[in-house]
């Protein structure tokens, strides 16, 4: 992935303000695809939660985790099954710190959070573990902060840090 720089012109920003506040920024893989938000009130890091609770029996499996497009990391589980979450947390956490929680709140599921905020934010998962876990292996980004309208500016250039050229791209007002 790459930065893909999206230039928004705003016509007559001044009356545009008087209805809206914010521009909303979505992105789909195809033109005709599903489009999905990349923004959001503030910038927010890429969450991924598990839907199975806990125990679980993962001793021998692994978990591969891309963590903001950096290179592969694997996570190999070793113990008694069944795994308890303290005990799941514990391992995930000992390979990278702090990236391993609760989904909220007194689930006992795995939630996986970015340490980084923003479209560069960005989990993905594969391996024996992520099914037990409910892991979904698709890509998962974090959002940026919706751009504020300004009655004096027409021209603003938003920066998706996981983008594509091939990405097909939308605004709206909010």
């Amino acid at each position: 992935m790459s930065i893909v720089e999206l230039p928004i012109h705003i016509d007559k920003p001044i009356l545009q303000i008087a209805l809206y506040d914010h521009i909303q920024v979505w992105r789909s893989a195809t033109e005709l695809g599903t489009y999905v938000d990349i923004t959001s009130n503030e910038s927010t890091p890429a969450i991924l939660d598990g839907t199975i609770a806990g125990p679980w029996n993962l001793n021998g499996l692994s978990l591969s985790v891309i963590l903001n497009n950096a290179d592969p990391i694997v996570i190999t589980f070793s113990g008694t099954n069944p795994f308890p979450l303290i005990t799941l947390l514990s391992q995930i956490n000992l390979v990278v710190p702090g990236f391993a929680s609760e989904v909220p709140t007194d689930t006992n599921k795995l939630r996986l959070t970015s340490s980084i905020v923003g479209t560069q934010s960005v989990i993905q998962v594969s391996g024996s573990a992520a099914s037990v876990l409910g892991l979904v292996t698709t890509h998962i980004n974090g959002k940026a902060a919706r751009p504020l309208l300004s009655a004096n500016t027409e021209d603003y250039l938003f920066r998706d840090y996981d983008g594509d050229s091939t990405f097909w791209y939308k605004n709206i007002y909010k």
